[in-house]
């Protein structure tokens, strides 16, 4: 049952119980040695437990070592703790680790109801395998937990020393927000096509990463080489079809150089993916990096093509829906900001300002969104959309609603806000 297990979320448990007796109070709730897949990590956390219920000092903890283990063990504990992530959000990793548990408990049920329904009564074998399922779903009901108020208040406390926003580089709209977009929040940014979301998108990427934050762009409209021209681009203001074109002069042929040399200093902050993804394969991309590192902000471009699992005969409002519930499910669960960029639709736009029910899917993405922007330029009598427009804070969970005025340098598409 290996494809039931992870072991990476298992030795996180450990070493993050080990290392600090808060860490295991969130979960002591949850979590039982049963729930590990292996029985040298059933005994770990067994012993963690015991002596963690009798102490209070995080120092005593590591006597168990001795008093438990042979040294061969004892080496093993010491590469778990080796690999510790404290940016991890350990009740998420308890939540996982107990829903594979579950999942192994219902395929050992399964195989034995294969062999008991041949030698037993079909509701005698039956009526076990029900029992069984039924038992695991209490368990999974027993793990909600009940706060009081001075729980409530401690976790509000660890969120207070915690940085919880992250800055767009957009000072009035930062204020707007409450300090820049929110973790375990879904922001949503709308416009209609060559208006420059993407554009945008990577310009925040940019500046939060510049800030030693990680970021994760899921580009599910253009490749990897277009979203690493367009960072080079907006990083040193470069003309964008230059760099396409190979067209630069020689003084823009040196930024060019000190661009790609600065982003290979943030190298560690900016990771990409441009493959179709449906709301699955996102959640489990973030799961796996989160495994190996920290992440502070994902970006979707855009929602609605992100790749659907569903029946083809689903309404599109009923699918944007599905999407954005995700979204918004994967900044909760892994306490990260998710930005997602949307489509407005082209029989809604004419050069009007947008409205939310002009958003593809208008209904899931207001339901979802903790905030959502939207991206106006108008456009002159020939159509041609202008270099000045406004960001439209249409819905904002936590604070104010207003327009912010910005002008764009489609040369170098980089949004600049007005002062």
């Amino acid at each position: 049952m290996e494809h039931l297990q992870n072991l990476e979320i298992e030795q996180q448990i450990l070493a993050l119980t080990i290392q600090n007796k808060s860490y295991f109070e969130k979960i002591e709730d949850l979590t039982k040695a049963e729930h590990f897949s292996i029985p040298f990590y059933q005994k770990i956390f067994e012993k963690i437990t015991e002596t963690r219920k009798t102490t209070n000092s995080d120092d005593s903890i590591l006597v168990f070592l001795t008093q438990y283990f042979n040294d061969e063990e004892r080496q093993a504990i010491i590469l778990i703790i080796g690999k510790i992530s404290s940016l991890a959000n350990i009740r998420d990793y308890a939540f996982s680790l107990i829903e594979l548990y579950q999942k192994r408990e219902t395929l050992k049920a399964m195989q034995d109801f294969q062999n008991d329904i041949i030698e037993k009564k079909y509701d005698f074998a039956t009526s076990e395998l029900l029992d069984k399922i039924a038992k695991l779903d209490i368990e999974n009901q027993d793990n909600v937990k009940i706060s009081t108020l001075e729980e409530i208040e401690k976790e509000i406390q660890d969120e207070a020393s915690e940085e919880l926003h992250l800055s767009t580089g957009f000072k009035k709209l930062d204020e707007v927000l409450n300090g820049g977009l929110k973790k375990g929040n879904l922001t949503v940014l709308g416009a209609r096509p060559a208006v420059g979301k993407t554009s945008w998108g990577q310009q925040v990427i940019l500046d939060i990463a510049k800030q030693g934050k990680v970021c994760l762009f899921a580009s599910l409209e253009v490749n990897n080489r277009q979203v690493y021209d367009k960072f080079v681009s907006i990083n040193k203001s470069i003309p964008a079809w230059k760099i396409a074109r190979k067209r630069l002069n020689q003084a823009e042929i040196a930024d060019y150089d000190k661009s790609k040399k600065e982003l290979k200093e943030i190298n560690d902050f900016i990771f990409v993916v441009d493959a179709p993804q449906s709301i699955k394969q996102i959640e489990l991309m973030v799961k796996r990096h989160i495994a190996k590192r920290k992440l502070d902000l994902l970006v979707v471009d855009y929602i609605q093509i992100v790749k659907r699992e569903y029946s083809k005969n689903i309404s599109e409002a009923t699918a944007i829906k599905e999407i954005t519930t995700g979204l918004k499910d994967i900044a909760k669960k892994y306490n990260i900001a998710v930005l997602g960029l949307a489509q407005i639709n082209r029989e809604g736009v004419n050069g009007k300002e947008p409205t939310m029910n002009d958003l593809k899917g208008s209904g899931g993405i207001e339901e979802d969104a903790d905030c959502i922007i939207l991206l106006h330029r108008p456009v002159d009598d020939k159509g041609i959309l202008q270099q000045t427009g406004s960001f439209k804070i249409v819905k904002n969970r936590w604070g104010a609603t207003r327009n912010i005025d910005f002008s764009f340098n489609g040369e170098i598409t980089t949004f600049f806000e007005d002062l």
